[in-house]
């Protein structure tokens, strides 16, 4: 007696039901209020600057400039001598980062490699201190120290933007070096290198 298997049918595939995800319409409102608070100050500068000195006094703040003027960007260039800002600014910024590396760098290794003398961990806390103390305590009294040694000038500013971010960049690069092995420099010296050599080289 032979047994016939019979046909299997598949049961109809149910439609797949496609979730619309609700519009946060508060929120979206939130945004778009946040985004015109930002955007309408913004555009009111940007016309404000191409406009003529009449125009700026109208009282009509918002009104597009017609026509489109670019004397004030003229007169102010002239009467702020913005070139030799500029030049003022780009000194004293790249003077900052390169003291402040220079100094940091040396000073990091030496806390890092001599962190088993008292000396070398207090200098450490007391750059780490440092960072506490509001600028406005010190600022009037650093400024007047550099007018008195007539350091009121470029190299000045250098000199107390480099204190300021010293014990930050310290702090920085003392992480850094202690997650290098000190066996890395001891094979380097093995290998002759002086204690400047491996620290430019290898640090």
């Amino acid at each position: 007696m032979s047994t016939q298997a019979l046909p299997t049918t598949k049961a109809p595939a149910r439609p797949l039901k496609v979730k619309m995800e609700r519009v946060n319409w508060s929120g979206t409102i939130i945004l778009i209020l946040c985004a015109v608070t930002v955007l309408l100050p913004l555009y009111v500068t940007i016309s404000m600057a191409f406009k003529t000195t009449s125009q700026a006094v109208d009282g009509n703040a918002f009104s597009f400039p017609s026509p489109i003027s670019v004397d004030g960007f003229v007169e102010a260039w002239n009467l702020t001598k913005f070139p030799v800002g500029a030049g003022v600014s780009l000194f004293v910024t790249a003077g900052t980062v390169v003291l402040t590396i220079f100094l940091a760098a040396f000073a990091s290794y030496a806390i890092i490699r001599n962190w088993d003398r008292r000396l070398f961990r207090w200098s450490f806390f007391y750059l780490l201190a440092a960072m506490f103390i509001p600028f406005p305590v010190v600022a009037l009294p650093q400024i007047q120290l550099t007018g008195r040694f007539g350091l009121d000038n470029p190299v000045g500013v250098v000199l107390l933007a480099t204190m300021f971010q010293l014990s930050f960049s310290v702090l920085l690069f003392t992480a850094f070096l202690r997650s290098i092995p000190l066996e890395l420099e001891e094979s380097a010296r093995v290998d002759g290198a002086t204690t400047w050599q491996t620290f430019w080289k290898l640090i």
